[in-house]
């Protein structure tokens, strides 16, 4: 999967996730336009594979076709040439072999053809991963060195607090909460939306 169309499908699972959100967020124009210009660049990535298969698959019958013809014609001249100088050089069998030769190598190729995209496919991931894998890190993660944040002493108090989402402005949500998180707690607020 390409990185757009997996973009593409990251962005609509994620709003059918959290579809009261989206709703509520009114947002769904934004991940629509969104969703539809990941599309569009995955649309022009699959044209360019297309063409790209579509050349292939015809380089490859042309070289097969070709093959044959160029079989079928220098046989039988070499046939010819046999009967008329009587020689007993090439002959209708040999000539019928090498032809059936070529048929072999040019259904194997036929075979294997399919699955060159996918070796294409993983080349290009693997030069993906290479520039990560010899990408300099600019932090050094073992280093022991550096500022050292004291821990906060505080807490979060909220008073009296009032919240619509734009989408439903005549629907209060909160209307004059007051919540107090004290420091060094793990506080969750959870409803239907996460």
């Amino acid at each position: 999967m390409s990185d757009y169309a997996a973009t593409a499908a990251s962005i609509a699972s994620e709003a059918l996730s959290n579809i009261l959100v989206v709703q509520a967020f009114g947002a769904n124009r934004r991940l629509e336009m969104k969703f539809a210009n990941a599309l569009k660049s995955s649309e022009r990535e699959g044209l360019k594979k297309a063409t790209a298969v579509g050349i292939q698959s015809g380089v490859l019958y042309f070289i097969a076709y070709s093959a044959n013809g160029l079989a079928f014609w220098q046989g039988s001249r070499r046939i010819a040439d046999s009967v008329r100088n009587g020689t007993g050089g090439a002959t209708v069998g040999s000539t019928f072999t090498v032809i059936f030769i070529l048929i072999e190598a040019t259904l194997l190729l036929s075979q294997v053809a399919p699955f060159l995209h996918l070796f294409v496919a993983a080349v290009a991931s693997f030069e993906k991963l290479r520039g990560d894998i010899n990408r300099q890190s600019l932090i050094n993660g073992t280093d022991a060195s550096g500022i050292r944040l004291t821990q906060a002493q505080g807490g979060f108090e909220f008073k009296n607090v009032s919240f619509t989402y734009p989408a439903r402005p005549e629907v209060t949500v909160l209307n004059g909460i007051d919540l107090s998180i004290p420091p060094n707690k793990h506080t969750a607020i959870v409803g239907l939306s996460g």
